[in-house]
């Protein structure tokens, strides 16, 4: 993942890509071939806690069946937030994403709650 951070106005951009690829399946005789992905986000940090911005990812499997090629878009809004619980610090994410520009794949909405809790805190 790289990260940019723009620290006099509080604002980050962040992205990431991944290609998989998948062997043959000996059972079936089946390849499905690789797999492109990209994940981006910009946002907006309004305090040390709290920050709002967009989110969004591209796919695109690399199984082709004669004409028939795949491939999505989606784009949503994103909010973080880090709390404290005593010493444990706590971050979470929430994100949701709509999906458009779809071909050959199922089509829809998908909505994430992430939290983080560590499992322990140094110097405790």
């Amino acid at each position: 993942m790289n990260t940019c951070l723009d620290s006099e106005v509080s604002r980050e951009v962040s992205a990431i890509a991944g290609l998989t690829y998948n062997l043959e399946n000996s059972t079936t005789q089946y390849e499905s071939g690789s797999e492109f992905h990209l994940e981006y986000s910009l946002v907006q940090n309004f305090s040390e806690p709290f920050a709002v911005g967009v989110n969004g990812y591209y796919y695109e499997p690399g199984v082709r069946l004669g004409s028939f090629e795949a491939r999505l878009v989606a784009l949503g809004p994103v909010m973080n937030l880090k709390l404290q619980l005593g010493q444990i610090p706590v971050s979470a994410a929430l994100r949701y994403f709509r999906e458009f520009d779809v071909r050959n794949r199922l089509e829809g909405d998908a909505g994430y709650a992430n939290i983080t809790i560590p499992l322990s805190v140094a110097g405790q």
